[in-house]
């Protein structure tokens, strides 16, 4: 039985309900999206605070404890505090993590946000990330809005953001997350085209499983403005069948 892996937690935190869906009709993965894990809680509806977040792993040890689901962590952008903060949380708790990577902007800061550009992580840190057990995915060049890519240069930046992420940390990329959550189908099947063998999306209404390949992933947005059951959302899942 896995352990809590910290040393207390109020109370309340543990309440999460546990849905009355048939969880035999729901998939066996559910595959969650993080952004940015800070010391302390920001306004940023994208952040958490490193106290909100080892609750969130709790809570995730007991849903995949009386459901029999197991959870994915993801992590998009690539954020300097993914090194200081939630990395070491997620170690603690010996939870595995994808962190989905912008080549074009490692090392700099996150230009696509105007009020708050936070720094990104460097090759260095990833590297030192990855040889601590890390992997690596792909999210595209430079953050671009799918929409504002035809399919020729979304191949084309596909394949050169796994080219050099591949080429600088010296591990194989076959997964990619696409910028802001949303593809076409169309774009779906590029991605695939240029190699990868999973893409993830973030789920929300328009998302329809019967137009997507079945290597589409559609995540779980885990947000700072939202308490943790209201994350995930389980029943919007029953019906679908989306992983292993």
């Amino acid at each position: 039985m896995l352990r809590f892996c910290a040393k207390s937690i109020p109370p309340w935190s543990m309440q999460l309900p546990i849905p009355s869906t048939r969880f035999d009709s729901m998939p066996r993965t559910l595959t969650l999206v993080y952004h940015r894990i800070l010391p302390t809680q920001a306004k940023d509806r994208f952040a958490l605070s490193s106290n909100v977040f080892t609750q969130h792993l709790r809570q995730l040890t007991r849903f995949e404890q009386a459901t029999g689901i197991s959870t994915r962590i993801t992590f998009d952008d690539g954020c300097q505090g993914f090194a200081d903060t939630a990395w070491p949380l997620l170690k603690a708790c010996r939870r595995e993590a994808m962190q989905f990577i912008l080549p074009g902007l490692v090392g700099q800061a996150a230009t696509w946000i105007e009020n708050n550009p936070f720094p990104l992580l460097n090759w260095g840190t990833l590297k030192v990330l990855v040889d601590d057990g890390l992997r690596i995915g792909s999210h595209l060049m430079g953050h671009t809005h799918m929409k504002r890519l035809s399919l020729k240069a979304l191949r084309y930046e596909a394949d050169r953001s796994r080219t050099i992420l591949q080429a600088q940390l010296g591990i194989e990329v076959q997964e990619v997350a696409v910028p802001y959550g949303y593809c076409s189908p169309d774009q779906a099947h590029a991605l695939l085209d240029v190699g990868y063998n999973r893409v993830h999306l973030v789920y929300g209404p328009w998302f329809n499983p019967a137009d997507y390949p079945e290597e589409v992933i559609p995540r779980m947005e885990m947000r700072g403005d939202r308490r943790f059951e209201h994350c995930l959302n389980l029943n919007q899942f029953a019906t679908l069948d989306i992983g292993p």
